[in-house]
């Protein structure tokens, strides 16, 4: 019954039924919340990217790391890490942010090119420039864009990296010579614009 539920939670969810999907991954994580890894972190992703509830996407994903037996799952723990640092991100948690940040790279290697682990560089950066290291900072936003295959894709980022680091100037800069028709998502260039808007207050 356990595997079903999983199933069909995951059926829901590529469905973009997510009410559904949220409800029988409620259901499996309560039944069965050892073998709830995969779960916990679909539920988490929805929670956070869709239903706009980051507090309890913390506290499903939480256990996750624990949670982890097979090879398949252990390998998959970068996806698990970097959702985490970009809730304690969120929670404006720097210090947690840029531990599960690190741990999403140690399992995932510096070299994936998944999103999951650019957001990972990415997070680092911004913790690099909470501390005023912006040549570190740099560094890794080159990595994100060497690993998304474009110059500039995460651009955005570094514009908002010294937004972190009180660079306002700096920010808007960047932001302003950003080619935005070449990020790539609605959430780099939503960033830009947040950061330009930011940062012009601030001046």
């Amino acid at each position: 019954y356990g595997v079903a539920l999983v199933d069909v939670s995951l059926s829901y969810f590529l469905l973009h039924d997510y009410e559904k999907a949220a409800e029988r991954s409620r259901e499996h994580i309560g039944q069965f919340p050892q073998a709830s890894f995969v779960t916990r972190y679909y539920l988490a992703r929805y929670l956070y990217d869709w239903a706009n509830r980051p507090d309890e996407a913390l506290q499903v994903l939480l256990p996750a790391p624990d949670l982890a037996e097979s090879d398949f799952q252990k390998g998959r723990l970068y996806s698990v890490y970097s959702l985490l640092a970009e809730l304690y991100y969120y929670f404006d948690k720097f210090e947690e942010m840029e531990k599960y940040a690190n741990l999403a790279l140690e399992i995932s290697g510096d070299n994936d090119r998944r999103e999951s682990v650019q957001i990972a560089q990415d997070l680092i950066a911004f913790a690099h420039a909470k501390r005023k290291d912006f040549t570190v900072a740099e560094a890794q936003i080159k990595k994100s864009n060497e690993l998304s295959g474009h110059s500039e894709a995460h651009n955005c980022f570094l514009a908002k990296a010294y937004f972190i680091g009180s660079e306002y100037r700096k920010a808007i800069e960047i932001a302003k010579s950003a080619n935005l028709a070449n990020v790539g998502s609605d959430r780099r260039y939503t960033t830009c614009i947040i950061t330009l808007a930011d940062s012009y207050a601030r001046l």
